[in-house]
């Protein structure tokens, strides 16, 4: 069931803001889900023993959807950055495994406070995941890979935030022009 207000995607401007007023705790938290595209509930339990070469195993708690993600080089960097001391990735700042609603509750604090604007949780960071990937030009199957949804039709909705102008621009980049003869026509 989706919510009746649909829950905002989180901009480029927004994740700046965040990480420059959040504390690394919650940094970290919006880089994973940045990075994954899951779910709080599947951040909140990823081990550092899920991480096998160049990706994370994760088995999504809701829909028990196994995946494996590849790591982005610029995760990679955050991950050999942080302290691996502890079982889980994501931990608060008193060094404790975050839970799924500690994160909502921080983020509105932050809300609140002015550190971030309102309205923005963990799960619209799932939502520019998807968005990025699909302005990068994954298909929906890829975007679904990642992010683990069973329908098709949620990820068309996680990607609304979609820029149309980007993608155009992308699109007309790729057509193929070789067939064309470069001769100049004539008036």
């Amino acid at each position: 069931m989706l919510p009746s207000k649909p829950l905002p995607t989180w901009t480029p401007e927004i994740v700046q803001q965040a990480m420059g007023s959040l504390n690394h705790a919650l940094q970290r938290a919006i880089i994973m889900a940045l990075f994954t595209g899951q779910r709080r509930s599947d951040l909140c339990r990823m081990k550092w023993s899920d991480i096998s070469g160049n990706f994370i195993h994760v088995i999504q708690g809701k829909t028990g959807t196994a995946l494996k993600i590849p790591i982005h080089p610029k995760l990679a960097i955050y991950l050999d950055q942080w302290r691996h001391s502890g079982e889980f990735i994501l931990t608060n700042t008193n060094g404790d495994p975050w839970k799924p609603n500690s994160i909502t509750s921080s983020l509105s604090e932050a809300s609140l406070s002015g550190r971030i604007p309102p309205g923005f949780n963990i799960h619209g960071l799932r939502k520019m995941s998807a968005t990025l990937l699909a302005e990068a030009g994954c298909t929906t199957h890829e975007i679904a890979a990642i992010t683990g949804h069973k329908t098709l039709a949620m990820v068309q909705h996680y990607t609304l935030a979609v820029s149309q102008e980007k993608l155009a621009k992308d699109a007309i980049a790729r057509i193929d022009t070789s067939f064309l003869n470069q001769k100049e026509t004539k008036p």
